[in-house]
């Protein structure tokens, strides 16, 4: 159906002589598998896609070894083919997630910071980012792989629905130019395990959902004064701001609290870490 949604597919033959990478080599890992299916039974895998038959990385096959949502799906074959062409293209990867995979790959040229990258002419453009570049990724010369880097601390009054928690995030996410895709996960205090509009709407964007107990929230310095209203409730100075610092593992919060209704919601970026380091 795409390659966003079709699985990995490996032939093999009987004797297993050899392993035939048949369907989403890349996305889905088919090629992966087809060598690793290779190694074991001591036979052959073919691997027919162009890059890798040219022994170049590929950016969607990249993008999955280092859990990178890719957008828009449909630019892949462009972008791609422009690496087989050894066309100019300009990747910006301010953490240099993906930057090691394609050093040595000519007419690549690098960058750590998105304007600059923007004003260069170049076939195509690759950047490694977490803000919404929504009217660049139109475009079919542009590819924006996102990394899931984001941690959204939630404070909410008891019986606050899905909707209103929903409303909050999206505006505030819109407000930043960030991307909703770059989520990581949503984090909050234990006394809200039976929230169910936290927990429909977390289960609804497919988004972890992790608790932290109030002597853990209290343990983090955060910008924001303690929440005498929190303090009352829930035992905690506040919950937004060190919960999101929790989950992240890092104290760079790119949003402060912020109250709307009856959420509050604070954002935090994980440190840049290479999957496949």
């Amino acid at each position: 159906k795409g390659k966003d949604v079709d699985p990995a597919v490996v032939v093999m033959d009987e004797k297993g002589q050899y392993a035939i990478s048949l369907l989403s080599g890349h996305l889905g890992g088919a090629n992966d598998l087809a060598r690793d299916a290779a190694k074991v039974i001591g036979g052959e895998p073919v691997i027919t896609t162009a890059t890798d038959v040219n022994k170049l990385p590929a950016w969607d096959d990249v993008a999955r070894k280092e859990d990178l949502a890719v957008d828009p799906i449909r630019n892949i074959r462009k972008l791609n083919s422009l690496l087989l062409d050894k066309q100019d293209i300009v990747l910006v990867d301010r953490c240099q997630r993906i930057t090691d995979y394609f050093s040595a790959v000519p007419g690549v040229s690098f960058f750590e910071n998105l304007g600059e990258g923007m004003k260069v002419s170049a076939k195509g453009y690759v950047f490694v980012t977490h803000y919404d570049l929504s009217q660049w990724s139109q475009r079919g010369d542009v590819l924006v792989l996102r990394p899931r880097d984001l941690v959204v601390g939630v404070g909410c009054n008891r019986d606050t629905g899905s909707g209103e928690i929903e409303s909050v995030i999206r505006e505030e996410f819109a407000r930043l130019h960030l991307s909703l895709e770059s989520i990581a996960c949503l984090a909050t205090i234990d006394a809200k395990k039976d929230e169910e509009g936290l927990i429909e709407f977390a289960a609804r964007q497919d988004l972890p959902l992790e608790f932290h107990s109030a002597k853990a929230l209290n343990s983090i310095r955060t910008p924001s004064e303690p929440s005498a209203h929190a303090e009352k409730a829930v035992g905690a100075h506040g919950v937004c701001e060190p919960a999101a610092v929790l989950s992240a593992g890092s104290d760079k919060i790119l949003l402060e609290k912020q109250k709307r209704g009856n959420v509050t919601i604070a954002i935090a970026e994980k440190n840049a870490v290479r999957v496949n380091a």
